[in-house]
């Protein structure tokens, strides 16, 4: 008596197929939610979007508050698209503005604000935040402006990537 009679033929196949068929979900689902935007995750983002920072350049001496401009490859999410300012010993970020984006030019720009804290030297970073990211922003904002208080962030969320970022001086 053969141990493949059709019976179990007929259910190897079907195991057969049914791995082949979660092996292509597997591939394929993670693309069709982010193709369709159901993947907020930034993993990635920035180099999809190609933002770059053009002014300031690395090392200028800028304002208290100043201007960050930029461009961009693909259209990103506006509303997703921030200015932060860090400190260059500690890991304490301040969330600055929401970038306006120049469709025509493919160019965006934005605000960094150096009054006050953080110090005289800091970072000044684009960057792309998911659904949390910007809950975290627009609460800094909430308090900040009831309170005011602007207590930097030790931690910025998962979801928030680093675009570019330059090192600027606050003049005197």
């Amino acid at each position: 008596m053969s141990r493949w009679n059709p019976t179990n033929k007929i259910a190897a196949i079907a195991l057969i197929i049914s791995l082949f068929a979660c092996i292509a979900a597997w591939i394929a689902i993670p693309r069709i939610s982010n193709a369709i935007g159901l993947d907020d995750s930034p993993q990635n983002r920035c180099a999809d979007y190609g933002i770059k920072i053009v002014s300031p350049r690395d090392g200028e001496e800028v304002q208290e508050v100043f201007q960050v401009s930029g461009t961009y490859i693909n259209k990103p999410p506006q509303e997703y698209i921030l200015t932060y300012t860090t400190t260059t010993g500690k890991n304490q970020f301040w969330p600055q503005y929401e970038v306006q984006l120049n469709e025509s030019k493919q160019s965006w720009v934005g605000q960094c604000d150096l009054r006050g804290e953080p110090p005289r030297e800091a970072y000044c970073a684009v960057v792309v935040v998911g659904d949390a990211g910007r809950a975290m922003f627009d609460y800094y904002w909430k308090v900040g402006n009831e309170e005011d208080v602007w207590v930097p962030f030790d931690k910025v969320t998962d979801d928030t990537e680093v675009c570019d970022i330059v090192y600027v001086k606050r003049t005197k």
